[in-house]
């Protein structure tokens, strides 16, 4: 939670969600536009448990990602949700589907000149 209050509380099932769609991401290298949206930069202190991790399967990565990085999931979360319509989903599928829209029309929409 931020100090004014103003970041809602993600639910432990949207969480889940989003740090599977996260983690998917972050192993194919497709993270660069949601670090754009990153304004108060905290995918850096993610991606520092990540690569602490690096060796971790899927499950463990997930569990030290929740257990140590929490508050800055949560304040991701809200932006995306709050600021670029990301689904406030527990389906890891409706994250991976409305990301790669936008990456879809981030592409078409740079074809339309050539």
């Amino acid at each position: 939670m931020s100090d004014n209050g103003e970041q809602q509380a993600v639910s432990d099932k949207v969480l889940n969600a989003f740090v599977d769609f996260y983690l998917a991401e972050q192993q194919n290298e497709e993270l660069d536009q949601i670090s754009q949206w990153d304004d108060h930069y905290v995918m850096a202190s993610i991606n520092e448990v990540l690569q602490l991790s690096s060796y971790f399967n899927h499950e463990d990565k997930k569990t030290a990602l929740i257990r140590e990085k929490r508050a800055e999931l949560e304040e991701l979360i809200n932006t995306l949700i709050d600021q670029h319509g990301a689904p406030n989903s527990s389906d890891e599928a409706q994250w991976l589907d409305w990301y790669q829209q936008h990456l879809d029309s981030l592409y078409s929409g740079g074809r339309k000149g050539e």
